[in-house]
């Protein structure tokens, strides 16, 4: 009976229902957070993020690791993508969810997306740098809300700056024509 005062006064369980949830793990997965967001959509883009990066833990691997002393061509990928790996699990078993509700959150992970695929798309044509200041640009001024002049210099400076350390510096070569 609702409305009596033993109603009022008792504490919600939420105990009760949360071990009702458990029973069925799908509802675990379907579940929606506190501000409307998906838990579903959000493991299965972890779990997607995670099955890419185990295939970037073979890849690296399959190309040598070498020593610290003689490092072959796949150590680097191979820790990062070990350390990256081991951080999506982290986030697969402590649960994440989706949600497009904080500042057009799902629009601006759909343009940041789309920034990378253009980008991987001019890359091999236009080159590192070329390639690169757009991109730059366009998550210094649109994304992160910087001024014209901050932009246009980040735009600039940071892959002209990385395409001098990581090229002349380092010795690294570059994917594409140089325009350097």
């Amino acid at each position: 009976m609702t409305g009596t005062s033993s109603d009022a006064t008792e504490p919600l369980n939420d105990n009760a229902t949360a071990g009702a949830a458990i029973e069925n793990p799908l509802d675990l997965l379907l579940e929606d957070d506190d501000e409307g967001g998906s838990a579903l959509i959000g493991r299965l883009c972890v779990g997607l993020i995670a099955v890419i990066l185990a295939g970037a833990v073979w890849q690296s691997y399959q190309l040598g690791l070498g020593s610290l002393g003689a490092p072959g061509p796949g150590l680097w990928p191979f820790g990062v993508a070990v350390v990256t790996f081991v951080l999506s699990i982290v986030l697969l078993i402590l649960g994440v969810t989706w949600s497009g509700t904080a500042a057009g959150g799902n629009r601006w992970a759909i343009a940041a997306i789309a920034a990378f695929l253009v980008y991987c798309a001019i890359l091999p044509v236009l080159g590192f740098v070329l390639a690169s200041i757009p991109v730059a640009l366009f998550f210094t001024r649109v994304v992160g809300n910087a001024g014209w002049i901050a932009s246009i210099a980040t735009g600039v400076l940071a892959p002209v700056g990385a395409y001098y350390i990581f090229s002349e510096l380092l010795a690294v070569p570059l994917v594409g024509p140089s325009f350097l």
